[in-house]
């Protein structure tokens, strides 16, 4: 999920102004952690504490949050 290793540091790299993030993991606490650095950055972030491996799940949120605002790129990684 977004709120470690990679994906952490992959929401941090590409936050910027004008940037909308979707982070996804289990841990709402270290999500919300890192939607503050990346809105300190200017980017707009929505967290979903959801477990990254529940297929279901995950495809039922994208397509809510794609109706929403139109996702660009998908960046899935999930320790195992």
């Amino acid at each position: 999920g977004a709120s470690s290793g990679i994906s952490k540091a992959l929401a941090d790299l590409y936050s910027a102004p004008e940037v909308t993030l979707l982070l996804f993991g289990k841990n709402h606490q270290r999500l919300t952690e890192i939607a503050n650095i990346c809105q300190n950055k200017g980017s707009k972030t929505s967290i979903s504490a959801i477990d990254v491996c529940d297929k279901e799940q995950i495809h039922k949120r994208i397509h809510e949050l794609d109706m929403i605002h139109p996702i660009d790129l998908i960046i899935t990684s999930a320790g195992v």
